[in-house]
């Protein structure tokens, strides 16, 4: 890539919550991301750079929505706070969203970031916790 924005790139050992839709949806996010930092960086249209951000924006409500559904049938302990965090990463994309249309492209680079950074972190550091509950409903979910 000419500016060197950097891309996720799934490793199932790494990113794996043992749960096979979750995994696959997460492997998506991380493509429309990419094609989100390769768009931004190539100078592609705005108008191709919002329709991405658009896809992404509502793959990811979708996503969100069936790990609670998940989170909730494996009853699983913090599914509130869990729900809060993904509230408040919509409000955040939301908002950088609307500050991207029609501005500069430092604007999309900087929601590029933020994803790589929220997504690769979110899935490490909170989705890992509801693994075990995950593996223990193995079967009925």
């Amino acid at each position: 890539m000419a500016d060197g924005m950097e891309q996720l790139f799934w490793n199932e050992k790494k990113y794996s919550v043992g749960c096979d839709t979750i995994d696959q949806q997460h492997k998506q996010i991380f493509g429309l991301i990419n094609q989100l930092s390769t768009a931004s960086s190539e100078m592609i249209d705005d108008e191709m750079i919002m329709a991405i951000l658009e896809e992404l924006l509502e793959y990811s409500q979708e996503h969100l929505r069936y790990e609670e559904e998940v989170m909730e049938k494996c009853n699983y302990a913090d599914l509130e706070n869990h729900k809060q965090q993904h509230w408040q990463y919509l409000e955040k994309v939301s908002a950088l969203s609307v500050s991207a249309m029609g501005a500069e492209k430092e604007a999309t680079k900087d929601i590029v970031t933020f994803l790589n950074k929220w997504w690769g972190q979110h899935i490490l550091a909170e989705d890992m916790k509801y693994r075990p509950a995950i593996e223990k409903m193995k079967g009925k979910i």
